[in-house]
C-alpha cells in the first residue's frame, strides 16, 4: 500500500483553527467539508501543517503517461480542541 504526503504551509490559522484537507476520492472526504481530513502541526513546526494518508487513494490515470490527477483543496476550519499554536 502506497501513501500519499500533504504539506500545507498556512500561518493564517487561529486559536481554535486548524487546516484540513478534502478532496475527490473517500479517503479525503469525497469533497464533504464535514468529513476532511485534519492536518496536525507544533509550535515547532508552525506554520507548516503535514498529514500522510495511508488509506487508500483513488487516482485517475490518463492517457499512456500514466500521469495520475489527485484532486484536492486544503481548507481552514474551526475544531473543538486545536492544535495550532
Amino acid at each position: 500500500m502506497s501513501a500519499v504526503r500533504f504539506l500545507c504551509r498556512c500561518p493564517e490559522t487561529l486559536d481554535g483553527e486548524s487546516v484540513f484537507v478534502v478532496g475527490g476520492c473517500n479517503a479525503l472526504g469525497s469533497w464533504d467539508p464535514d468529513r476532511a481530513v485534519p492536518l496536525q502541526t507544533s509550535s515547532e513546526d508552525f506554520p507548516l501543517w503535514p498529514l500522510w494518508v495511508s488509506e487508500p487513494v483513488v487516482l485517475n490515470f490518463e492517457g499512456e503517461s500514466f500521469k495520475f490527477i489527485l484532486e484536492f483543496k486544503f481548507i481552514i476550519k474551526k475544531t473543538p480542541s486545536s492544535s495550532s499554536p
